[in-house]
């Protein structure tokens, strides 16, 4: 779970900060969402 400091950091500077990701921020942070699911799920799929 550690994997979800930097997506939440980015979320947190984008509502308290008004920061932007653009298109690469945005695919990296649903492919490590998509991963972090996954591995809480056990991975089977």
């Amino acid at each position: 779970m550690a994997l979800l400091e930097p997506l939440t950091a980015a979320a947190l500077a984008a509502l308290l900060l008004g920061e932007r990701l653009g298109p690469a921020g945005l695919t990296g942070a649903v492919l490590l969402a998509v991963a972090v699911l996954r591995a809480a799920r056990g991975g089977q799929g």
